[in-house]
């Protein structure tokens, strides 16, 4: 009899939470589509007038080109 009460409990759990993820839809497509162009046009901005961007993206910016990085292979090889 316990058993029964234990699966039943099981089952009952298993769908409600089987409920709520199905009630829990993925967002939209447009609406990533609406943050994208938001985004687009925020860097957009930045390009035309660059004292608008916020100080990371300026500091990121004065650093200046990023040094080229090691090629993988000869970082790995030991040295003669």
């Amino acid at each position: 009899m316990e058993n029964v009460a234990v699966v039943a409990v099981v089952v009952v759990a298993v769908l409600l939470v089987l409920g709520w993820r199905w009630t829990r839809r993925p967002p939209k497509v447009s609406h990533d589509a609406d943050r994208f162009t938001a985004a687009r046009a925020m860097t957009n901005r930045w390009a035309e007038d660059p004292s608008s961007a916020p100080k990371g993206v300026l500091d990121i910016g004065a650093g200046g080109a990023v040094p080229a990085q090691r090629d993988r292979d000869t970082a790995d090889k030991p040295s003669d």
